[in-house]
C-alpha cells in the first residue's frame, strides 16, 4: 500500500478510519491498477430517470472481458458505526445498481467511451463487521449470541443485498495473503492479488431472479 494509515484508527479485520477521505484514499489505492477510477460520477438513477445521483466512486474495470460495465463504491469511515447505520449504507448502495453513467464535459477525454455504462453492482467500504454461514450455523451460548448479536443483524442483512447485487470491500479470510476482495456475501467475485473469480461474471450480470422468473440480466442490460 502507498498510503500511509494516517487515517486507520483500526487496521483489523474489520477497518474504521477517522473521515471518509481517508477511508477513500485507502480504496483508491487497493483498487488503482485494477480499474479506472472516477469520483464523485453523475449516473442516472434506474428506477427514476430525472433522477441523477453520485456514488464516491465509479470503477470500471482494466480487464477487457469486464470493461462493459462498471462498478460503484459506497465509503464510509465505519467510526461509531453499528446496525443502524451499516442498514442506510447498504441502502444507499442499492440505490446506484443497475443506474447508468452521465455524461460530463467537465471529464477527461476517455471518460467518454463510458457513458452509459451500467453499474451492475456497488461494493460498501469498509466491511461491516459480521459472521460467516458456518458460524452462524453453530451452536451459541446464550453469551455468545449477546456478544455478536451485531454481527448476526449485519450477516442478515450483507446477505440480502447479495441478491440486489450489493455486496462489501473487506479483507479475504485467506490469512496467508491476507488480499481485499469484492463480495457479496460469503461469495468473492474479484480479489487484489489474483483478480477475478472464473464466475464473477454470472455473479455479476448472470441469470437472476426478477419477480418469480429467472433472467439474463447481460440481456436485459444489452451488454
Amino acid at each position: 500500500m502507498n498510503n500511509a494509515d494516517g487515517g486507520i484508527l483500526n487496521l483489523g479485520s474489520e477497518l474504521v478510519f477517522s473521515d471518509e477521505i481517508s477511508a477513500k484514499e485507502y480504496l483508491i489505492d487497493i483498487l488503482s491498477g485494477h480499474f479506472e477510477l472516477y469520483c464523485e460520477v453523475n449516473v442516472q438513477h434506474a428506477t427514476f430517470g430525472e433522477l441523477t445521483i453520485r456514488p464516491d466512486i465509479v470503477a470500471i474495470p482494466l480487464d477487457q472481458q469486464y470493461n462493459d460495465i462498471a462498478l460503484a463504491f459506497e465509503i464510509k469511515s465505519g467510526k461509531g458505526f453499528g446496525t443502524p447505520e451499516f442498514a442506510k449504507a447498504f441502502k444507499q448502495a442499492s440505490d446506484y445498481v443497475l443506474s447508468r453513467i452521465k455524461p460530463d464535459a467537465a471529464r477527461c477525454e476517455k471518460f467518454k467511451s463510458h457513458v452509459g455504462k451500467p453499474i451492475v453492482a456497488c461494493f460498501m467500504f469498509p466491511a461491516p463487521p459480521w459472521a460467516t454461514e458456518n458460524s452462524l450455523s453453530e451452536d451459541m451460548s446464550q453469551c455468545e449470541l449477546i456478544k455478536t448479536g451485531d454481527e448476526i443483524f449485519n450477516s442478515g442483512m450483507a446477505h440480502m443485498a447479495g441478491y440486489l447485487r450489493v455486496g462489501m470491500v473487506r479483507r479475504s479470510f485467506d490469512n496467508r495473503s491476507n488480499p481485499f476482495v469484492l463480495c457479496f456475501g460469503p461469495n468473492e467475485v474479484w480479489n487484489s492479488s489474483k483478480g477475478w473469480r472464473s464466475d464473477a461474471r454470472n455473479k455479476l450480470v448472470g441469470k437472476r431472479q426478477i419477480g418469480s422468473v429467472k433472467r439474463d440480466i447481460s440481456k436485459l442490460l444489452k451488454l
